[in-house]
């Protein structure tokens, strides 16, 4: 991809971004924006030239992201819950840390964008969080409240 493109689309995803956050079109804030824009498509073409490897998804992965939003509002409840206890009665710790099976692949884009959308996916609800994917053990090491 030529350096000139690169700069588009990195400019093309920083700045609509930057729009559906603030969700005002204020002067000085479209001010900020252009500025937010111009350094998303500088960071965006310094990472693209350092050669790292592409993400790629497939739909079959892609499909899991509606159920990773599901249970958003379980995981509200499941932390809201662990602060009224902790409240009534502290404890040290609460949660533990576990892993989970998770076949880590090879090193194509495929495998690659599967293990970044299970880190990010895993650490969505607010009562987990991925700690990273162990390549060595092919396991998924995840930090959970429990009940």
């Amino acid at each position: 991809m030529s350096r000139l493109r690169s700069l588009a689309v990195g400019a093309l995803l920083g700045g609509p971004l930057y729009l559906v956050l603030i969700d005002t079109v204020d002067t000085p804030e479209l001010i900020a924006g252009g500025v937010a824009t111009l350094l998303a498509a500088a960071v965006y073409e310094v990472s693209y030239s350092q050669g790292f490897a592409d993400a790629a998804f497939r739909v079959r992965d892609l499909m899991k992201v509606g159920r990773a939003f599901a249970q958003v509002p379980r995981g509200i409840a499941v932390v809201s819950l662990e602060i009224v206890r902790q409240t009534v009665r502290p404890r040290s710790t609460r949660g533990r840390i576990s892993s989970r099976p998770f076949e880590t692949g090879n090193e194509d884009g495929y495998d690659l964008g599967r293990r970044a959308m299970a880190e990010a996916l895993g650490s969505l609800a607010p009562d987990s969080f991925v700690i990273g994917v162990d390549p060595d053990r092919d396991e998924l090491l995840v930090h959970r409240f429990r009940q």
